[in-house]
C-alpha cells in the first residue's frame, strides 16, 4: 500500500496529477470521497495495492495501524499557512484552525517520509522513490514544478467525512 497525505492545500491534488503522468503509475485523489463505510475504503485499497492513495482526510483513518508496513509519505505544511489559503479561495469554516491542527498532530506521528512543504520540489526524488517502482525523471518533475494545479473548492463528501469522524462502520 502507499499514501501521501498532507493538510488541505499541502500539493495532494497536483501530486495526482504528477504520479498519473507516469508511464504505469496510478494515483488516486480523495478516496474516502463516496466510501459508505469504513469496510468499502478497505476493500478498494487492497483491491489496488499498487495504487497511490492521495488525501488530505486521512488523519481521520485508521489506515496507518491497518496497513503498517505502507510507504507513506507526509507533507507538513503550517496550519496558519494552509489556513490562509483556503480563506484567499473563499473557503472558510469556524473550526478549520482547530481541526486542522488536529490534523498535524495526527499527520506528525504518522511513520514515513515526513517532507515540509516548502521543500517539497527538492524532495521529489526521495517522495518518487519511496511511492514509485519506475526511475525518477528529474526532468520530468522540473517541468511539473511549474505546473499549477489545484482546486478551487473543497471537494469531501460530508457523508463519508461523517463515517470516519464519528469513527462508523
Amino acid at each position: 500500500m502507499r499514501f501521501l497525505c498532507g493538510l488541505p492545500r499541502s500539493r495532494t491534488f497536483w501530486f495526482t496529477a504528477y504520479f498519473n503522468g507516469i508511464e504505469g503509475v496510478k494515483a488516486v485523489h480523495e478516496p474516502l470521497n463516496g466510501c459508505k463505510s469504513r469496510q468499502e475504503f478497505y476493500d478498494m485499497v487492497e483491491a489496488e495495492p499498487d495504487t497511490i492513495w492521495v488525501d488530505s482526510g486521512l488523519y481521520l483513518t485508521d489506515w496507518a495501524d491497518r496497513w503498517p508496513d505502507a510507504s507513506n509519505v507526509v507533507i507538513h505544511r503550517p496550519v496558519a499557512d494552509v489556513c490562509r489559503s483556503l480563506t484567499r479561495r473563499g473557503i472558510v469554516f469556524p473550526e478549520a484552525y482547530q481541526e486542522l491542527t488536529r490534523a498535524e498532530a495526527v499527520y506528525r506521528r504518522t511513520p514515513g517520509v515526513h517532507i515540509p512543504y516548502d521543500l517539497i520540489d527538492r524532495s521529489m526524488g526521495a517522495i518518487h522513490k519511496m511511492l514509485t517502482k519506475e526511475p525518477f525523471d528529474p526532468q520530468y518533475a522540473a517541468r511539473m514544478a511549474d505546473v499549477k494545479l489545484e482546486l478551487t473548492e473543497i471537494t469531501g463528501d460530508p457523508e463519508s467525512y461523517l463515517i470516519w469522524a464519528a469513527g462508523g462502520n
